[in-house]
């Protein structure tokens, strides 16, 4: 069974930004979801947020997984990011060892 964590918003005030308070909110979260047996973590974007696409891509190794066309009230599109969490069987692994997409249930790899 697939069990999805979810990040609804994130945000740290500007004047804090830089500090890695935004890199250790999102670990706990990440931490908290695994205790829960979470087999993955999504969460959206803007498409113009390439500060927090950078954290959640690079530090973490979420993946885009689709575009949302004026996801937004203000209409500005999004991308939905997922990180699939290592220690669920069938979960498929890239080039590097890191969860790269679910197998359906019941195929391994």
């Amino acid at each position: 069974m697939l069990t999805v964590g979810y990040i609804g918003m994130l945000a740290v005030r500007e004047s804090y930004r830089r500090k890695g308070i935004g890199k250790a909110l999102v670990r706990q979260v990440l931490q908290r979801m695994k205790a829960m047996k979470c087999t993955s973590a999504t969460l959206e974007t803007e498409v113009t947020n390439v500060t927090a696409q950078k954290l959640y891509q690079t530090c973490f190794g979420f993946v885009r997984e689709e575009m949302l066309v004026r996801y937004y009230l203000n209409w500005n599109d999004a991308y939905r990011l997922r990180l699939w969490f290592a220690n669920t069987s069938h979960v498929e692994k890239d080039g590097n060892g890191r969860a790269a997409k679910a197998l359906p249930e019941g195929v391994t790899n």
